[in-house]
């Protein structure tokens, strides 16, 4: 670095930010007048006595002219709001790195600085600040010093980096800026990524590596699986990877034809700060649950994926087998009922299933459905074989029960003339009866009408008994009736308890997880799925706004996140769903908290996206934790996926042995909290045994405030957080406490994953504590990696 390098780049940063403020001038000025000619148009709309609600068919076309007028308007301002909002962050950091690009074929060297959004100077047109996701910026995140390239709209452009530098800029100051050739396990970069920020996830977009931007920029795969160790970034990459999509496509796509499928809505509230942060709106956000109650009858009670996990883990655990419960609240353990409920989890997620799903649909197709010719009177409306034909010819293209709908409404178009000419008879007949000679003719009107609507009643009836069809009656005869199941599945044997079960739960409007998904693909199969919005979440913090929803048909990419906790009937489902989406898959086999899915891995994903030739890319490199907690949980699972860590140094994992370790806890947290970490997570394993501790430490700990996470929460709140295991995966803190890390809780083999899950959730420093004898899996753990405690 020349010794007058600092002084150029300080230059260089006030003109950018001096241009930053004369355009946040321009923009706001420009603000005001639009929104003075806003209320100027609602003040003409007033007075003027333009409609409020529609009463007729002008009215309609007032408004909708007026409408038409004012969309562009408000559309202008919205966007002109956004430029202001990106303007505003620039204020105080409008770039992070600069690239010199010398241009093989002009010999030309090109000086490129890149911020979170592109700044052009208005006088001059010169590029100030170039956008991240611009093509020429990939070469920050691609190329060291040396021959480099990018992709661009006249094709590749070959060169060489001759310069690599970063900047931390805060508050328009620059902080320090170094040359880079070097690696991620810099000291510096370290800082950067070493830190949990605020109450939210944060953006990379200065510290994406290489292999991280080629997910990013990826759009030669229409699905892309992305298996990432704990702490590779998947997350985030996801994120950045829409907003990279939003601005290639910009001109084509919007925000809501992004769908994110979240693990729960805790976890959406921790994700909802990095796109705004990123300069865009934020895109659709949902939960498996979430997306299912909005396709299926609101009648229905849906079990939460959470419930299924409690359960499991609770049932699993001899210790905390006695405080399982069913939903009504009596005592639902059992060892059989444990294990028929595990044996009904992994077949219900079985391709054998998916595919009995599959055969039901087709006999349902194939069934007749008891047609007979509809006649009134000795006529024939409709004959037999016509609505046959209607059945397997004309309507062959729509699903069966779209089919059968189009048939009854069909039927009733045909009965209105008769029906008319009917009550017309009828009216006639007793305006002649000298018995109503009193009556007035409205009343024998009426009269008429309810005895028309008596005489094909019946009628109306048989059709319905044809035509209407339940999904979920349909669900729940596949295992009620023993011709159906042993159809479609050939066999009777030991499935009555399963089978007992199921349908007794669904006769009382219970849905089980597991029954969740093949219920929706056999609604699919039969039904179609129905042009709605996706329910979305509505509020993504105190920045953004309320995200319009969107017809499944219409999203153009979807990511899903912790993909190695979908069943195969779920990726069956979400594949019918989104037929013309690109997906994004991310996960990790080494994280799966759903054991008895039958299929481990993404090998499940070749069969359902065939055509689409799914490609699986493996990020192997952590940058979460310090050296020491990623060598501890690696060794935790030592037969799991190859982990790459950064060399950032720290304490070792405390292993400490306790009578009490509540207590232990207790006196930790402040401890913790004097050393100045704003992110402490106490990991209990079970949301009941979270409850316990969370009263007990706000007992304890009366000068520390104290959050529990629950799953319906909707809020995620850093500082000194309890939470259940399984709704801390995705999380990031800087301490972590794990109660409970005996053999009592993690013994079963199952629960090897979850241990090395809840470890991984820590950057700095990790504690377990144990009551008893320490979980088998941390037997596993070479002695040096870790320092023992006896309290």
């Amino acid at each position: 670095m020349e010794p007058d390098d600092r002084q150029y780049e300080e230059t260089r940063l006030q003109t950018v930010l001096h241009e930053v403020s004369r355009q946040m001038e321009e923009r706001r000025a420009q603000l005001e007048r639009e929104w003075e000619d806003q209320v100027a148009t609602a003040k003409f709309q007033w007075e003027e006595e333009l409609p409020t609600a529609v009463r007729d068919f002008e009215d309609l076309a007032v408004l909708a002219a007026e409408n038409q007028r004012m969309g562009p308007v408000r559309q202008y301002y919205n966007l002109s709001l956004g430029i202001l909002r990106n303007l505003e962050k620039m204020a105080s950091s409008p770039y992070f790195g600069r690239i010199d690009f010398k241009v093989s074929s002009t010999g030309k060297i090109v000086q490129v600085y890149i911020g979170i959004s592109s700044l052009v100077h208005k006088k001059t047109g010169t590029h100030l600040v170039f956008d991240w996701r611009a093509p020429v910026s990939s070469m920050f995140y691609d190329y060291e010093l040396g021959p480099a390239q990018y992709d661009s709209q006249r094709g590749v452009i070959r060169g060489d980096l001759l310069l690599k530098r970063q900047f931390k800029i805060e508050d328009g100051r620059l902080l320090f800026m170094f040359d880079n050739s070097l690696t991620i396990d810099d000291d510096v970069l370290q800082e950067v990524l070493s830190k949990a920020q605020g109450d939210h996830m944060r953006t990379i977009v200065n510290t994406i590596q290489k292999e991280q931007n080629q997910v990013i920029r990826n759009e030669k795969h229409r699905v892309l699986v992305v298996q990432g160790v704990a702490g590779s970034g998947k997350t985030s990459i996801a994120l950045h990877r829409a907003a990279y999509l939003l601005y290639k496509h910009r001109d084509t796509m919007r925000s809501e034809s992004i769908v994110i499928f979240s693990p729960n809505r805790v976890f959406n509230d921790y994700i909802s700060e990095v796109l705004p942060e990123l300069g865009e709106n934020n895109v659709s956000q949902t939960t498996f649950r979430d997306f299912s109650q909005d396709a299926l009858d609101s009648r229905v009670s849906i079990e939460d994926v959470h419930d299924q996990l409690e359960y499991m883990l609770t049932a699993r655990s001899p210790v905390l087998a006695s405080q399982v419960y069913d939903r009504t609240g009596d005592p639902g353990w059992t060892e059989a009922r444990y294990h028929a409920r595990l044996s009904s989890i992994q077949w219900k997620s079985s391709p054998q299933f998916v595919q009995g799903i599959k055969n039901f649909a087709r006999l349902l197709e194939n069934e007749d459905p008891g047609f007979q010719p509809i006649t009134h009177r000795g006529k024939i409306i409709i004959s037999k074989e016509e609505l046959h034909g209607l059945l397997k010819t004309d309507y062959a293209y729509l699903p069966l029960h779209k089919r059968l709908d189009k048939i009854r409404r069909r039927v009733l178009w045909l009965l209105e003339p008769i029906e008319a000419e009917r009550r017309k008879e009828i009216a006639k007949l007793m305006g002649d009866d000298p018995n109503y000679a009193g009556y007035f003719e409205a009343d024998i009107r009426l009269f008429a009408r309810q005895k028309t609507s008596e005489e094909f009643h019946p009628i109306r009836a048989k059709l319905n008994s044809w035509t209407i069809r339940d999904v979920l009656q349909e669900y729940i005869r596949l295992f009620r009736d023993d011709r159906a199941f042993s159809e479609v599945f050939g066999s009777l044997d030991n499935m009555d308890k399963i089978r007992q079960d199921t349908v007794s739960n669904l006769s009382r409007g219970f849905v089980q997880y597991e029954d969740l998904a093949p219920l929706l693909l056999l609604k699919h199969l039969v039904e179609g799925f129905p042009e709605k919005p996706v329910n979305t979440q509505e509020r993504f913090g105190q920045r953004a706004r309320k995200v319009q929803p969107i017809a499944y048909s219409q999203a153009r990419h979807v990511i899903i996140d912790e993909a190695q906790d979908y069943s195969l009937p779920q990726y069956e489902v979400l594949k019918r769903a989104f037929p013309n989406a690109s997906m994004t898959v991310l996960g990790d086999v080494n994280q799966s908290l759903h054991p008895h899915y039958a299929i481990s891995g993404y090998q499940m994903l070749d069969s359902v996206f065939a055509p689409q030739q799914p490609t699986v890319v493996s990020l192997h490199k952590s940058y979460r934790s310090t050296r020491e907690i990623s060598q501890f949980a690696r060794m935790i699972l030592p037969e799991g996926e190859t982990m790459e860590t950064i060399d950032r140094p720290g304490p070792l994992p405390v292993v400490v042995m306790t009578h009490s370790p509540l207590k232990q806890v207790a006196a930790e947290i402040p401890a913790l909290v004097a050393e100045g970490l704003k992110s402490i997570a106490v990991i209990c394993k079970t949301a009941r045994e979270s409850q316990l501790m969370y009263e007990n430490l706000r007992r304890t700990l009366e000068n520390v405030k104290i959050h529990l996470v629950r799953a319906k929460d909707t809020k995620f709140v850093r500082g000194v957080v309890v939470i259940p295991s399984y709704l801390a995966k995705g999380i990031e803190f800087e301490a972590v406490l794990v109660c409970d890390a005996d053999k009592d809780h993690y013994a079963h083999p199952d629960d090897r994953k979850l241990l090395h899950m809840v470890c991984t959730r820590a950057l700095h420093r990790l504690f377990l504590y144990c009551s008893g004898e320490p979980s088998p899996f941390l037997a596993k753990v070479d002695p040096s990696l870790y320092e023992t405690v006896r309290r």
